[in-house]
């Protein structure tokens, strides 16, 4: 939004400065990406397959979110759909050294679901929310209440 407000003076909304010759766009991002004001995702993207080759899920969590809050990722949720496997390889075997229960196996929703849980907790330490990303997906408590309550009961 900064870069679009130094670019369009005056304009009387925060939807206008989202309209680009005459389209309106969904987010700030898109709008300064459409411009040419940030690159698409491919840095990003080339960034966390590097960085998939020998960080663990971890700390590929901990990288994400950082792209989020200290940079111009115009689309997370493609990042997200596409990483989303590498943030969450070390998920189901924390979960099974925690809860010492070897048979846990987690279901794509619920290893997505951790995962995003995962990633909220990172960035609410940071005083931020995958919420401030429109497209982004959010965890669901719901889920989270009905894995806790079957690994309780196991």
């Amino acid at each position: 939004m900064r870069m679009l407000l130094i670019i369009f003076r005056g304009a009387k909304s925060f939807d206008d400065l989202k309209i680009i010759d005459g389209t309106k766009y969904a987010t700030f991002g898109e709008a300064c990406m459409t411009l040419g004001l940030v690159a698409d995702n491919s840095e990003w993207d080339d960034t966390l397959n590097e960085a998939s080759t020998w960080a663990t899920g971890a700390q590929l969590r901990s990288m994400f979110c950082s792209l989020l809050m200290y940079n111009e990722v115009g689309q997370p949720e493609l990042l997200w759909d596409k990483h989303w496997k590498d943030f969450s390889d070390d998920l189901e075997r924390r979960l099974k050294r925690e809860h010492q229960n070897s048979k846990l196996r987690l279901s794509v929703d619920q290893r997505k679901n951790i995962c995003l849980y995962e990633l909220e907790l990172i960035m609410s330490k940071n005083d931020c929310s995958l919420k401030d990303y429109p497209h982004m997906s959010l965890p669901s408590s719901d889920m989270l209440l009905q894995l806790r309550n079957r690994l309780i009961r196991e």
